[in-house]
C-alpha cells in the first residue's frame, strides 16, 4: 500500500510540473477558482499612486467595456492600499463605488495599514458596454471628537498604482455580424485593444498596400498612447496557428488569394450568392480555422478597396452597417471627422466626445476625476493646448476658500477658487504647456475639489473652529461634459525624427510619397505599417503615396522628385541610398559604419541593430529621405517594437538612432536639428545710438585724433620750457 500511495504521490507532482503554463489574456475553461471561460484583461486604476488627505477624499477613474462584450464571474477590482497609523478603526473607511453605487467598504486598521489587497468582486452587477466610472470615498477621523480638523495632515490613505480593475470577459453575442462592429477585432476600454490581424496577398500591390495602411491607422488610433506594433502578414507568411489563434482581416483583390484566402472566400460563399465577391464586398464570416474568431473580408478592385477602407474606419458610416455583407460602392461622399470640429487651424475636443459625460464630486472635503487624451501624433503643439473648462458648485460652500486645481501628468497647471458667481456657471481655461504634455504627447488631467464649509459666525471663527463634518452632504461641483480641448497646431520646421510626419506630410497631405521595399514580407509590412500608424496623416484615396517595384527599370529617375521612404534590410538598400554625402552610416559586410564624426558606433552595435535615419535626398535636395534598416531582416522587429514603446520612443530624436536587441535607443543629439530664432534688424532713430558700421576705421579715427592730441601737448610743454 505504502507503494501504491507513494507512485500516485509522484505521478500527482509529474502531472504538475509538466501541466502547461496559461498565458494572461489566454481563453481558458475554468480559472483556479472555478469560474466560466473567458478572456481576462487588468486595467489600471491609477498611473502613479494616489494619496487620499484630511477627513473625507473621493477620487474618480474611468474604464470602458467593449460593445461586444459582457462580463463573467471572476472580474474583480484589486485594491492594494496602505493608511496613516494614526486613523481611528472604528470611523474610518474605504468605500468603493461603481456608477456612483457602492458596492463595498471596508475599515481603515491595524489590518491594512501597510500595503494590503482589497478585493471587490463585481459579477453581480450587471455592467453595460460603455464608460463606467468607479470611485474611491476615503472617510478618515484621527479624533474621537466631534469637531475636529478635517485637514489634519496625519490623516491619509494610499491606493497604489500596482491596483487594478480585472476583467472576465466573454463574447456578447453568437453570430458574427456587423451590428457589433469593430468588436471583435477591436475591444475599446483594454489594454490591448487590437483583437485582429491584418492579411494582405502577397506582393501586395499600391491600392491593397494604400487600404491596408488606412486600416493599420485606425487601429492604431484605438490603442494606448496611439503607439501600435501593426499585426500584418503576406499571405505566404501565415501558418495554421496564427490563423487559429487570431480573428483576421483580408484586405485584397479576390483573385490575387491564395489557397488560405481562397478559403476565407468559400465560406462566405457558402452564406451568400456566389456572384457577389465579384461586385466587390466587405463581409464578416465565422473563421473557418475557428469558430470562435471571426475574419473580415475586404476583397475589391482599383478604388473599391480604399472605399471599404473609408467605411470601415470612419464611425458614421460603418454604424450604418448591417447583416453580415456589404456590397462596397463605387463612389462615397467627402465625410468630414466627427471626432474633431475645425475652424481653420483650430481642433475642438469635447469629453463627451472623448466618451465621458458629466463629473460630478460631492459629500466630501476633498475629490475629484481624472481623465485622459492622446495627441495625435501629425499634430505639433510647440505652443501647447489648452484646456477649456465649463463648472458650478454647490453655494453651501465657503466661497474663496473652496478650490478647484487641475493638474496635467501630475502637475499642478491651475488652480481656481469658487467664489459666489461661480455657483452658478464658471468658465475657465487651463494652459497646457507643451514642456509639461512632454514626449509622450498623453494628456492625463487630473481635476480635484477642495472645500471649505462654514459652520456659522465670522470666517475667523469658521477658521479656527474648522469643523465640517456635519455640512459634508452640501459640498458638490460639477464639470459639464461640454467642457473641451481646444489645440492649434504649429507648422513642423526642425528637421528630426521626432517631428515625423514632417517632411513627408505637409498640411494635412502626404506630399509625394514613395515607399521602396524590395521584399514585401512580415517583417517589412509590420515595420513600415507601424511606422505609418504613428505618422498619423490618414491616408486617402487622393493621398499622393506610391509603392515603388525595386529594383525597376529606372530607380533614380522615378523617384528624383520624391521623398523616399525605404523599408528593408540593409543588404536590400539601392547604391544610391547607401552612404551618399549626408546619411551619417554606410551599410557594409553586415554592420553599419559611421561616416560622420556626429555619429559613434561602436563594433557591438554595429552588428546587430536596425537604423532610423532622416535626411536630403541625394537625389534632390528638396525631398527628404527616411531609412528604416535592420542590418538583417530579422533586426527589422527592433524598429515595430521601439515606434510602439510609449516610453521608449520619446528617445527617438535627432536625424538617426541605432536600435539594439534590448530594444535600447541610441540617439546623436549633434544630430540635433535646432531652428535658431532669427533676430529682427532694428535701425534705431538716433544717431547717439546707432551702429558702429566699421569698428576697424573707428577705431583708426580715434587713435589719430588721441595721437594729435598728444603731439600737440607736447608741443606746448616744450615751448613753455623753452620759453
Amino acid at each position: 500500500m505504502k507503494r501504491i500511495a507513494s507512485l500516485w504521490i509522484c505521478m500527482i507532482i509529474l502531472f504538475v510540473l509538466t501541466m502547461p503554463s496559461v498565458a494572461f489574456a489566454e481563453v481558458i475553461d475554468k480559472d483556479a477558482s472555478g469560474f466560466t471561460k473567458g478572456e481576462k484583461e487588468s486595467l489600471t486604476t491609477f498611473f502613479d499612486d494616489r494619496v487620499f488627505r484630511g477627513e473625507g477624499s473621493k477620487q474618480d477613474a474611468f474604464f470602458e467595456i467593449g460593445k461586444g462584450r459582457q462580463l463573467l464571474p471572476g472580474s474583480s477590482v484589486d485594491l492594494y492600499i496602505s493608511h496613516s497609523p494614526t486613523l481611528l478603526p472604528d470611523h474610518s473607511t474605504l468605500t468603493v463605488l461603481i456608477d456612483d453605487i457602492p458596492i463595498a467598504s471596508t475599515s481603515l486598521d491595524k489590518s491594512n495599514i501597510k500595503e494590503t489587497l482589497f478585493r471587490i468582486d463585481i459579477t453581480s452587477f450587471d455592467l453595460k458596454p460603455g464608460f463606467h466610472k468607479v470611485s474611491f470615498w476615503a472617510k478618515m477621523k484621527v479624533s474621537a471628537a466631534v469637531c475636529e480638523d478635517p485637514q489634519n495632515s496625519s490623516a491619509w490613505l494610499v491606493i497604489h498604482k500596482k491596483s487594478k480593475i480585472n476583467l472576465n470577459y466573454s463574447q456578447s453575442y453568437s453570430t458574427a455580424n456587423f451590428t457589433w462592429y469593430p468588436s471583435p477585432f477591436i475591444e475599446r476600454g483594454s489594454p490591448n485593444p487590437v483583437h485582429a490581424i491584418l492579411i494582405v496577398p502577397d506582393n501586395v500591390n499600391q491600392t491593397e498596400f494604400k487600404a491596408a495602411a488606412r486600416m493599420s491607422q485606425f487601429l492604431t488610433a484605438q490603442s494606448p498612447n496611439n503607439r501600435l506594433n501593426v499585426p500584418i502578414y503576406a499571405e505566404s507568411d501565415l501558418t495554421e496557428a496564427i490563423l487559429r489563434d487570431n480573428s483576421n482581416i483580408w484586405i485584397g483583390q479576390a483573385d490575387r488569394w491564395k489557397a488560405n484566402g481562397q478559403t476565407v472566400l468559400r465560406t462566405f460563399s457558402q452564406t451568400a450568392r456566389d456572384d457577389l465577391i465579384a461586385k466587390g464586398i466587405i463581409a464578416e464570416v465565422v473563421s473557418p480555422w475557428n469558430d470562435n474568431h471571426s475574419s473580415l473580408v475586404v476583397v475589391g478592385s482599383g478604388k473599391q478597396l480604399m472605399n471599404a477602407a473609408e467605411i470601415l474606419t470612419t464611425e458614421s458610416l460603418y454604424k450604418q452597417l448591417q447583416s453580415t455583407y456589404s456590397i462596397i460602392p463605387e463612389t462615397i461622399a467627402k465625410i468630414d471627422n466627427q471626432t474633431e470640429a475645425k475652424t481653420d487651424k483650430t481642433y475642438n475636443m469635447t469629453l463627451e466626445q472623448l466618451g465621458y459625460g458629466n463629473l460630478v464630486t460631492e459629500g466630501v472635503l476633498q475629490g475629484g476625476s481624472t481623465f485622459n487624451y492622446s495627441i495625435p501624433n501629425n499634430w505639433d503643439l510647440t505652443n501647447g493646448a489648452n484646456l477649456h473648462l465649463v463648472y458650478k458648485h454647490s453655494r453651501s460652500i465657503s466661497f474663496g476658500k473652496s478650490v478647484m486645481t487641475v493638474k496635467l501628468n501630475g502637475v499642478p497647471v491651475q488652480s481656481v477658487k469658487l467664489e459666489e458667481k461661480t455657483s452658478v456657471h464658471g468658465e475657465v481655461d487651463v494652459k497646457l504647456d507643451s514642456t509639461v504634455i512632454g514626449t509622450s504627447r498623453n494628456l492625463f488631467v487630473e481635476l480635484s475639489f477642495q472645500f471649505v464649509n462654514p459652520t456659522g459666525g465670522t470666517v475667523e471663527e469658521v477658521t479656527s473652529n474648522a469643523c465640517s463634518a456635519d455640512t459634508l452632504l452640501g459640498d458638490w461641483a460639477f464639470v459639464d461634459k461640454s467642457s473641451y480641448f481646444t489645440f492649434t497646431p504649429e507648422k513642423r520646421t526642425s528637421y528630426n525624427l521626432d517631428s515625423l510626419p514632417f517632411p513627408f506630410v505637409s498640411g494635412e497631405q502626404w506630399d509625394k510619397t514613395t515607399f521602396l521595399m524590395k521584399n514585401r514580407k512580415k517583417e517589412e509590412l509590420n515595420a513600415v505599417m507601424t511606422l505609418i500608424g504613428r505618422m498619423g496623416t490618414d491616408i486617402s484615396e487622393q493621398s499622393d503615396i506610391r509603392l515603388e517595384d525595386y529594383p525597376a527599370g529606372n530607380l533614380q529617375d522615378a523617384l528624383k522628385d520624391r521623398n523616399v521612404i525605404f523599408v528593408g534590410p540593409s543588404a536590400e538598400l539601392p547604391p544610391f541610398l547607401n552612404g551618399y554625402e549626408d546619411s551619417y552610416v554606410k551599410f557594409t559586410s553586415g554592420q553599419a559604419i559611421s561616416q560622420s564624426d556626429k555619429v559613434e558606433i561602436l563594433t557591438e552595435l554595429a552588428h546587430r541593430a536596425a537604423v532610423i535615419q532622416l535626411t536630403r535626398s541625394p537625389l534632390n535636395p528638396d525631398r527628404s529621405v527616411l531609412i528604416l534598416a535592420g542590418i538583417e531582416r530579422t533586426n527589422l522587429s527592433f524598429i515595430s517594437r521601439a515606434l510602439a514603446d510609449a516610453e521608449k520612443s520619446s528617445a527617438i530624436n535627432g536625424r538617426i538612432v541605432v536600435i539594439d536587441d534590448r530594444n535600447q535607443i541610441h540617439s546623436f543629439p549633434r544630430t540635433i536639428d535646432s531652428k535658431k530664432p532669427v533676430l529682427p534688424n532694428i535701425q534705431p532713430a538716433s544717431g547717439f545710438n546707432r551702429p558702429l558700421r566699421n569698428s576697424g576705421n573707428v577705431f583708426l579715427g580715434t587713435f589719430v585724433i588721441v595721437l594729435s592730441l598728444i603731439v600737440v601737448l607736447f608741443i606746448m610743454v616744450r615751448r613753455k620750457n623753452n620759453g
